[in-house]
């Protein structure tokens, strides 16, 4: 999924509806077993997206947001949430796009709204005061 957002966002693009819902699982097997390498996903229902020569900002981040949100009730970890920072980020140093929140940019706290957390995932200083 981050290679997904990474790649849409990079070309121009910005899905509007984001969500886990929004993907398209299409199991795939190797010698009558389940394989991820032979799965194929898809970004569905794309009749909101936009398209533009750059993403603003403020796009990328409400479609991480919308992800992000949409995840909260599967269990994911810590290290799930900073692997997908990375995959999305690319080749951007870790640390570099987790900017100072005391939570790393990963999870968000009471007060820390997560749209702020996700503009942290994508390079942008908080001006929370």
């Amino acid at each position: 999924m981050a290679v997904i957002a990474r790649k849409m966002h990079n070309s121009g693009a910005n899905h509007r509806d984001f969500y886990l819902g929004h993907f398209l699982l299409q199991p795939g097997y190797r010698d009558g077993e389940l394989s991820v390498d032979a799965s194929d996903l898809f970004v569905i229902d794309l009749h909101r997206m936009q398209l533009r020569r750059h993403t603003p900002t403020r796009w990328q981040v409400k479609d991480i947001a919308g992800l992000h949100y949409s995840s909260l009730n599967l269990g994911l970890t810590r290290n799930d949430l900073l692997r997908f920072i990375r995959t999305y980020r690319g080749h951007t140093p870790l640390r570099q796009s987790l900017g100072k929140s005391p939570t790393c940019g990963a999870l968000p706290i009471a007060s820390e709204p997560i749209l702020l957390v996700a503009g942290r995932v994508l390079g942008e200083k908080s001006t929370a005061g």
